[in-house]
This record gives C-alpha cells, structure tokens and sequence, in this order.
C-alpha cells in the first residue's frame, strides 16, 4: 500500500525533473548517443553527457533570468513558472555545478573536431538565452527576434545531437551529413510549434510567433508537413545507404512508427493544454525515439 507521503514525495520528484530540465539534458543525451550510435556503432558517452549537461545549464539560466526578474509573482504565468521562482536558488546552484562539471569533462575530453566546429552552436546558444541584441533601443534575447524562435530551437538542437557527432565520427559524405542534420532539425522544430501556440496569448504583442500569423490550425498543418518531410528523408536515407555494410531499414521502421505517434500528439495540441502535455509529452517523444534508435541498427 503506497503511503500519502510516498505519493507527495513522488510528485515533488517529477516536478524536479520537469520542472529544473532534467528532461530536457536527457533528450540532449540520448539524441546525441543515437546519432553516434546509428552512423558510427559507438557510444561516445562523455560528448553525450557534454551536450546534456551544457543543454541543462542553457535551458535553466534563460528560466533563471525571468525568475530572478519577476519578483511580482502575480507575473509568473504557471505552476513550472512558480516552482522555478520559489527554487530559483537551488536551481543557480545547480546550474553553476553541471556548468563546473561540463568543463572539467571537457578538459579531460581529447576532442576529434576543431573548436570551430562547436563554436556556432556555444554562441547562438549564448544569445538565445542571454539578451545582448541590440534591436530597437533594446538588448533583446535572440528568441525574441519575431518569427525565428522555433526554427532556431530546432537547428540548435539539430547542430548539437546530429552534425557534431557526425563530424565527431569523421562521417564526411556530404548527403549524410546534409540529411540527417535536416531530418533531426525539422522533426524538433514540429514539435516546438505547439509551445509557441500556448504562449501566443502571452507572447500577443510582444514576439511574432508563427501561430499568430497563421493560427494555430496552419501552424500544426505546417508541424505535420514537417514531420512527413522528415520521415521521407529519412527514407531517403535509408534508400541511399543500401549499398553500405550497415542495414539502416530498422531506423525506417522505427521513424515510421514514431512519426504516426507524433502527429497524433502534434493534432491533440490546443492552447489550454496543460504543462504536462508539452514537458512530458512533447518533450518525452524526443526520448522515445533517441532509446528507440539506440536499440536497432
């Protein structure tokens, strides 16, 4: 018999890891080792846990920013808006610990790319959280320059667990390096468009979202256009690595069924759906799929 304290614990722990990102570093994780793990049949766990722990530190300081700014807390928008400014201490500290612990790995790390390379992807991360843009008479985060939010998002996260680790692997065939890429940005960037469809009400007059120029109807339209264009990709992909010793079919069948799974989810989408739809939903099928590459290949 489970206790009510057992239960109230319970519930405290998934609302730490939802509400402080923990979710978030995991779907940094394990895109990052599917990537590795369907293209180079390795398991590069410290550049994993680099992009987790950097993922975790970046989601966390653009929540901190807001928090420590609303002092109001007629302001805070949420129950996760809320948890973070009660917790917004522990939460710095957390931050400041992963950050720590991401650059002693990195030192201890022998990196197989040039520093070029990651560099993109550390600055456009820098300024989507950090508002040093000068637009306006403003400094404004790069997440608030109008219409570009989601599709940053997406090719931030596609940069990070798809073109990096291929060059990680040395895989240097221009369509490979090309598609997969394309594939992982168009598949995040769908499933960031709900999120701009709950916060249009907030956002009205303040950012340019895609929903609010097209409504939400055409923003979920041009999700699942996404989401098929992906899936043909990958298709593509498979088709194209036919001759390799590698069997990539299984992927197919894998991106297939996930891609159904998606668009259902995508068409549930609505703006009075409740934080778990987005944080364990949304969020939880970039973990479905990065575990469900890593068992085929």
């Amino acid at each position: 018999m489970v206790s009510t304290d057992q239960i109230t614990t319970g519930k405290k722990l998934v609302r730490i890891w939802f509400y402080a990102n923990f979710h978030i570093a995991l779907v940094a994780f394990v895109l990052s080792m599917a990537t590795f793990h369907v293209f180079g049949g390795v398991r590069a766990w410290r550049y994993a846990t680099l992009a987790a722990l950097s993922t975790f530190a970046l989601y966390n300081v653009q929540r901190l920013i807001i928090a420590f700014r609303e002092q109001d807390l007629d302001l805070i928008r949420s129950e996760r808006h809320e948890w973070i400014h009660r917790n917004r201490i522990a939460l710095l500290w957390s931050v400041i610990g992963a950050m720590v612990i991401a650059v002693v790995l990195l030192l201890l790390t022998p990196l197989p790319v040039s520093w070029w390379i990651v560099a993109p992807a550390v600055v456009v991360a820098f300024t989507y959280a950090v508002p040093i843009i000068p637009l306006n008479g403003n400094f404004v985060r790069l997440r608030d320059v109008p219409l570009i939010k989601v599709f940053l998002v997406g090719i931030v996260w596609s940069y990070v667990t798809a073109f990096v680790p291929l060059i990680w692997l040395h895989q240097y065939d221009i369509l490979t390096l090309l598609l997969w890429p394309l594939i992982v940005a168009l598949q995040c960037t769908a499933l960031t468009i709900p999120f701009d469809i709950r916060d249009a009400s907030i956002e009205q007059g303040k950012l340019l979202t895609l929903p609010q120029v097209i409504g939400n109807k055409g923003a979920i339209r041009i999700a699942i256009v996404m989401m098929v264009t992906a899936l043909a990709l990958v298709a593509m992909l498979v088709w194209y690595s036919s001759g390799s010793t590698t069997s990539f079919f299984p992927m197919l069948i894998v991106e297939f069924v996930w891609t159904i799974i998606a668009i259902w989810q995508l068409l549930r989408a609505a703006p009075d759906r409740t934080e778990w739809y987005y944080v364990a939903v949304l969020d939880g099928l970039l973990v479905v799929l990065g575990i469900a590459l890593l068992l085929v290949r």
